[in-house]
């Protein structure tokens, strides 16, 4: 029991360091800014399970077009929405795109402390899950 909880906590701190530094390169490489268009809003179905019942999640996410210098890219904004109007066909919505591959594109204003809180999340769970573990041998 001791062993497995060790390793389910260092486990979730490996997942919350690797969710931190991909959003964190992610900001690095995204550099160029630029206006984009939402064209549509596609709608994704997410199953999860509680108490052995399946729960039906969905989650809305834009599809937008943008000028480079060199292009017209159209891309699907990884920035999820829980409500079905949050985008709107037509919105503007502020990008930043990687000049060496457009396709790589971020959200305007989602910013490295998103992604801290969520390495701190994973970090404390881990820390927990470590202390039952080693509390329950």
């Amino acid at each position: 029991m001791v062993l497995t909880g060790i390793i389910i906590g260092v486990s979730l701190w490996i997942i919350g360091l690797l969710v931190f530094f991909s959003d964190y390169l992610k900001d690095k490489r995204c550099t160029g800014r630029t206006t984009a268009v939402i064209l549509d809003v596609t709608e994704e179905v997410h199953w999860s399970y509680r108490d052995n019942r399946p729960k039906r999640k969905i989650y809305y996410y834009p599809i937008v077009e943008f000028s480079t210098p060199h292009e017209t890219i159209r891309v699907r904004v990884n920035s999820k929405a829980y409500l079905p109007d949050t985008y709107t066909k037509g919105e503007k919505l502020n990008i930043r795109y990687n000049p060496k591959n457009p396709y790589d594109v971020k959200r305007e204003g989602s910013t490295i402390r998103e992604s801290a809180i969520g390495m701190i999340f994973f970090f404390v769970f881990g820390a927990v899950i470590c202390y039952l573990g080693i509390r329950a041998g």
